[in-house]
């Protein structure tokens, strides 16, 4: 699996004796992998030849430095120090994987420095002066929605929680059904997924789970470090843990489900609608020889801006700079729509290219043996989709035009007030109950 070259070979200095060659010492972190797998677990294989090949030390601190600064090459060239002379110390080959892991993925060439992105293309015109009520207040207005107010009610509990009632209810689902019967009609098989996941698979997807940060939500009783899936991707990935591709031809899924994300609001956008603990989402997940993972890539991307283009959208494509590629992206895109009472843009889907990075940690391999890349990207985020979707189409005369593609779904041309009691209904605070 790995092809080594004369430079990696190592010495020590002290005593003039030769050290092991990297070579086996790599066959060594084999070894251990290969015992813990058998014991019914994965242990992940970081790119040791890449990661200690000092030669690359620059481009690795520099790829570090522009995404955010995570992980620390010169640590664990201090870790592989100590494991030269104490290969048999379980402990030190325990960190010096550790440290590895830590490394981020590797940049595209093209992936430019810094947080600001590439616009590659923008679909319709933005309508300038346009006088248009949000989402919130428009779904609100006409009983379609119930948002912050469900934090008073008994029986629905939580901040962000929100229920779709009436026409925005049934325009969430012909959304979900209509993009995956694209998706269907394009090659992608369909999977239904768990939404609740081992934390180690979580980890292994580029998910941090521990620390301030973490946007994750763990099961606090739960003893087997089970946590509630932030997207589908992980679950997806998490079905070719350990398997090879059968005659290396890539394999596409897609599937919607429920994605769970503890995210703080961080100014007024993130305290609406627009951030949301829980939310509905399609997603596309590949597995792929190396050779193929750029053109999944683009086909994802192509596949998207399709989507958009038929929801008849004002949208752009960005490619993304370093600052917001994460720790498992080689490459990313993300497509933003225009929100009219905002006025500016808001990331409605991504797509990322994570080479070997999570196939590493999964141990997916290709059917001639070398690791697998993986590919993944939103084909429908419905929150965020809802507020384009309301917001880009609102008539003079209050009425939400649907657009064209869901139309047979929903077998209307316009959404309809909600005239069911219940959207009207207030929950009021008992002074008497036990339960407030």
């Amino acid at each position: 699996m790995f092809s080594i070259c004369s430079r990696c070979m190592v010495t020590f200095h002290g005593n003039h004796r030769k050290a092991l060659p990297l070579i086996q010492l790599i066959n060594n972190v084999a070894t251990h992998q290969k015992s813990v797998n058998e014991s019914g677990s994965l242990e992940p294989v970081p790119d040791l030849e890449y990661l200690l090949d000092k030669s690359n030390l620059k481009t690795i601190r520099e790829n570090i430095q522009n995404r955010k600064g995570v992980g620390d090459i010169d640590l664990l060239h201090r870790v592989f120090e100590t494991y030269k002379l104490q290969p048999d110390n379980s402990a030190v080959l325990e960190k010096l994987q550790n440290v590895a892991l830590m490394i981020p993925n590797k940049s595209s060439p093209d992936t430019i420095i810094g947080k600001v992105p590439k616009v590659v293309k923008e679909y319709g015109q933005i309508q300038e002066g346009t006088k248009c009520q949000s989402f919130e207040q428009v779904c609100r207005n006409q009983g379609l929605l119930k948002f912050q107010s469900l934090s008073t009610s008994p029986l629905v509990l939580g901040s962000r929680s929100y229920m779709l009632l009436g026409d925005l209810a049934r325009l969430e689902r012909a959304l979900v059904r209509w993009t995956l019967d694209k998706l269907i009609a394009k090659g992608w098989s369909y999977v239904s997924v768990p939404d609740l996941l081992p934390e180690n698979l979580i980890n292994a997807c580029g998910f941090v789970t521990t620390g301030r940060q973490n946007q994750i939500y763990k099961l606090r009783h739960d003893q087997g470090g089970h946590c509630l899936a932030g997207t589908s991707e992980m679950s997806m990935a998490g079905l070719y843990a350990g398997r090879s591709m059968p005659d290396n031809k890539p394999i596409k899924m897609c599937t919607y489900s429920q994605c769970f994300r503890a995210e703080e609001a961080k100014n007024r956008v993130d305290k609406g609608f627009y951030r949301l603990h829980q939310f509905t989402k399609v997603e596309m997940f590949a597995v792929c020889a190396p050779t193929e993972s750029e053109g999944l890539l683009q086909e994802i991307v192509d596949i998207q801006c399709e989507l958009f283009s038929e929801l008849e959208l004002c949208y752009k494509l960005l490619e993304m700079p370093s600052e917001e590629l994460g720790a498992a992206a080689y490459k990313k895109y993300d497509v933003e729509a225009w929100l009219h009472h905002l006025g500016h843009w808001g990331e409605i889907s991504s797509a990322s290219n994570c080479t070997d990075y999570q196939a590493r940690r999964l141990s997916i391999l290709t059917d001639d043996k070398q690791f697998a890349h993986t590919v993944n990207g939103t084909g429908c985020a419905v929150p965020r989709l809802l507020m384009a979707i309301i917001e880009q189409n609102q008539a003079s005369n209050g009425y939400i035009k649907v657009p064209e593609c869901l139309q047979p779904y929903l077998k209307l041309q316009h959404l309809r007030p909600n005239k069911d009691i219940s959207s009207r209904l207030h929950f009021v605070r008992s002074r008497q109950s036990k339960y407030f």
